[in-house]
């Protein structure tokens, strides 16, 4: 996917630089907006430009499988999974039992994960 595609882009820069740097063109390479920068410069904003897609690839993975999940998983993984509300308060919000509340979140996060690549899905928070 998009990770395989960044490696290739990756691969590319990485032997025009070598290729240049054989011909004697050393010192500055020019960057996205064609400003002069060195080889350690273009390196690191190519690594954040890397870092940044995959994070939004598995922004994009994790909300189509939350889209994916009946309502009732979505609102108890976003209720205690991101805005980490506790057991007993969303028992009390929800009207049921802590410990059904409980239950219904360790399950829908085993839904999630069935759903999810383990790389995306390790990222989240551990079950507490």
């Amino acid at each position: 996917m998009l990770s395989a595609f960044l490696a290739r882009t990756m691969r590319h820069k990485a032997l025009n630089w070598l290729r240049r740097r054989a011909t004697g063109q050393r010192g500055r390479l020019v960057g996205p907006a064609g400003e002069s920068q060195s080889a350690s410069t273009l390196a690191v904003d190519t690594v954040d430009a890397i870092r940044r897609a995959i994070a939004l690839e598995r922004e994009d993975l994790l909300a189509r499988a939350l889209a994916a999940l009946d309502e009732a998983d979505r609102e108890i993984l976003i209720l205690r999974g991101l805005e980490e509300h506790s057991y007993g308060d969303l028992a009390d919000l929800l009207g049921i039992e802590a410990a059904t509340l409980r239950m219904r979140y360790l399950r829908a996060r085993r839904r999630l994960r069935e759903r999810l690549p383990d790389s995306v899905f390790e990222e989240l928070d551990p079950v507490d």
